[in-house]
């Protein structure tokens, strides 16, 4: 970051400090936060109550091992408040494994999928769906549903660093089904 950036990171959070601080969180509040963390290059964040306690503000890199750096290095500006986290990654989701997917309006459900996990010697792993309840989607979009269930199982941090590629399998063979396992035993695989 060059001084200026440095100077407008720092009023970014000043700026956050105050609207935290003052109960100041709404509508126009949203927009304006979404609008000063466009100015640094970040567009995608969220923010919600974290697991834990407290609420939080995820300055997400949005899948980008690239921008994960740079979202660490903006939260280390970050001012300690009360009751706040602030994260260079959206974090694990505590759920019931079924939503709506927006971008096509479908309901899916993530509770009984199925998958195979490959791996590697660098300690990355590829995950890849063999069972899921997605209906007739396209690759695509059952790619971006995938990583969207692994990131709000691990977090996205986690996934960044961990996973190095996801796919989905459309016809599982017989050694597919056999190997197969669950979300918790991705989740704990990971972890390992």
């Amino acid at each position: 970051m060059t001084i200026n950036e440095n100077l407008d990171a720092l009023s970014f959070w000043r700026w956050i400090e105050f609207k935290l601080n003052s109960g100041q969180i709404d509508d126009i509040f949203f927009a304006e936060l979404d609008k000063k963390l466009s100015y640094f290059g970040f567009d995608s964040w969220e923010f919600g109550p974290f697991p834990s306690g407290g609420d939080y503000l995820a300055i997400s890199p949005a899948g980008s091992r690239e921008r994960l750096k740079d979202c660490q290095n903006f939260i280390k500006n970050a001012p300690n408040i009360t009751g706040w986290k602030f994260l260079p990654a959206k974090p694990a989701k505590q759920w019931n494994r079924i939503f709506e997917w927006s971008r096509s309006g479908d309901r899916i459900c993530a509770i009984d999928w199925k998958f195979n996990m490959y791996s590697y010697p660098d300690g990355m792993h590829e995950i890849v769906l063999i069972k899921d309840s997605m209906g007739k989607l396209d690759k695509k979009n059952k790619l971006s549903i995938l990583e969207f269930v692994i990131d709000s199982e691990i977090g996205e941090e986690k996934s960044i660093e961990k996973i190095c590629k996801f796919d989905v399998s459309d016809n599982p063979n017989e050694s597919d089904l056999s190997q197969c396992m669950d979300l918790d035993g991705v989740k704990a695989a990971i972890d390992r």
